[in-house]
């Protein structure tokens, strides 16, 4: 389904994210790529922004080639170079000194590792971390709390799953990751929505205030509610709906 004015919205979010480094004294944006949908959006706006500068990375604890097939499709089609950065002696040597064995404790080190490593090469190359978190993940508080949440500037934080595969078909993000199943690619075979035992279709239309079955509706307001404390300051711009309001 088409979203009206979904082409203005792009040109206020492209408005907005210069306005952010150049606002902050900065050249650039940081980016953690992941081949999934979300990160290829910020990409893709990032790339329609003139005298900006980008500096995406893919970082990974073991290599993947499923995953590495995204990544060079993004490439291909922006014409850029993604640094992949292999963390696995990093991860290992803080899991030994540390002694971490729970699973949990192991998953979120991984992603805060990622963050720590953006922010070094952020302030190594006078740039904004940004964010590719959207409003979906950040309502039920799909996130690990001080890891990917983490950034200078969020873009996609107030919009929704739907429309940002409606953004992603525009800036012509690649078939390949648009038609992929959404992963944070914890491990072989993770998906988001057979993690959550929920649909993005069924966040996006709670949020939108169009009704859902009960069941859903009582798992998203229980996942808002206990992870309420995970909603830090987010620097994020308006939601599509708000935008509409002002115009």
């Amino acid at each position: 389904m088409k979203i009206k004015n979904i082409k203005n919205y792009i040109d206020y979010l492209l408005q907005w994210i210069k306005q952010q480094v150049v606002s902050a004294r900065k050249v650039g944006v940081v980016i953690g790529i992941s081949g999934g949908i979300d990160s290829a959006c910020c990409l893709a706006l990032c790339k329609q922004i003139k005298k900006i500068k980008i500096y995406p990375y893919h970082f990974y604890f073991q290599q993947n080639k499923d995953e590495l097939k995204y990544i060079y499709d993004l490439e291909k089609t922006f014409k850029i170079k993604i640094e992949k950065i292999n963390l696995s002696k990093s991860f290992q040597a803080i899991q030994r000194e540390l002694f971490i064995t729970d699973q949990l404790s192991l998953r979120n080190l991984k992603i805060r590792l990622h963050s720590i490593c953006l922010y070094a090469i952020a302030q190594n190359e006078n740039s904004l971390v940004l964010g590719t978190s959207n409003a979906d993940e950040i309502y039920i508080g799909y996130f690990t709390k001080f890891g990917d949440i983490i950034s200078d500037l969020s873009p996609l934080a107030s919009i929704n799953k739907k429309q940002i595969y409606e953004i992603s078909k525009i800036l012509n993000v690649p078939l390949s990751i648009i038609k992929r199943a959404p992963t944070a690619g914890f491990y072989k075979g993770q998906t988001d929505e057979k993690e959550l035992k929920l649909k993005y279709d069924e966040i996006d239309n709670y949020l939108a205030g169009i009704k859902i079955n009960q069941k859903s509706k009582s798992k998203i307001q229980h996942l808002h509610n206990q992870t309420s404390h995970k909603r830090i300051f987010i620097n994020k711009p308006l939601s599509y709906e708000n935008w509409c309001l002002k115009k």
